[in-house]
């Protein structure tokens, strides 16, 4: 799938102490017809580095999810990244969802029409010339998603990262049970222990033991849904440890 690059500006220096400030914006066309706007931070050494990409639960946008504390902490860590505004989405946690804003009116998209912005963020960094190794981290509906990319495109990425995999009902065929059992790339997946006792949760659980690929599940005792388990001011009980498992994750697949 390709995506057409609609605006690139040159890489400035950047510093860790920049945090959360993009080195890029930019955009691109879906095969559907959808603008996708994202941010791209570089990371210290060069296009080289491992990288991250982003994509935000329902309701959110890869700013308001990410900026102010899960972004600084990568980038501290030495990975690139590119937070990708998914079509599903909005301004929880204080965030605005430039994809969402431009959508045209009348038009409804599913959860499942969203997988095609996953790839806009894959071709962004081929666009860029990004060649460290790549992980796709998904919070909620878009961890499901993740899943699926694992099990249908394990060339295109090092690693998946799932948080809070989402299989309601809303998510038809794309529920994170029906893509588990059929990773084929590394896989950390973590809920918080409230989310784990839904049936659902367990069938995705199963299916990813069973899956033959190397998949690491971390539950938080007192953890919140999706990515926010490991924001300081959502989570309660810390975050330490779950950050120090998403670390220990991506460094050994980074090698």
């Amino acid at each position: 799938m390709l995506i057409v690059l609609v605006s690139v500006l040159a890489f400035p220096a950047l510093s860790v102490a920049q945090e959360a400030e993009p080195t890029v914006t930019v955009s691109g066309e879906t095969p559907d017809g959808v603008v996708v706007h994202m941010d791209v931070y570089r990371g210290p050494n060069g296009p080289a580095d491992p990288l991250v990409l982003l994509y935000h639960q329902a309701g959110a946008s890869a700013q308001g999810e990410y900026a102010d504390a899960i972004i600084p902490r990568l980038q501290d860590a030495g990975f690139a990244v590119i937070a990708v505004d998914c079509r599903i989405g909005g301004d929880a946690f204080g965030g605005d969802n430039r994809t969402a804003a431009g959508l045209p009116e009348g038009v409804e998209y599913t959860y499942c029409d969203a997988y095609l912005d996953l790839y806009a963020g894959l071709d962004i960094a081929d666009a860029l010339e990004l060649t460290g190794p790549r992980f796709v981290w998904g919070s909620s509906y878009t961890a499901a998603l993740a899943l699926r990319l694992s099990s249908e495109h394990p060339e295109k990425i090092a690693g998946v990262l799932a948080f809070s995999p989402a299989s309601g009902e809303a998510m038809g065929e794309c529920a994170a049970y029906n893509y588990a059992g059929a990773l084929r790339t590394p896989a950390f997946i973590a809920w918080p222990a409230s989310e784990l006792q839904r049936e659902t949760m367990q069938r995705t659980r199963v299916a990813a033991q069973a899956s033959g690929s190397s998949v690491e599940m971390y539950t938080q005792p007192r953890g919140v849904h999706g990515s926010s388990m490991l924001h300081p001011d959502r989570a309660e009980g810390g975050t330490n440890e779950a950050w120090g498992r998403v670390m220990t994750f991506l460094r050994r697949h980074s090698r």
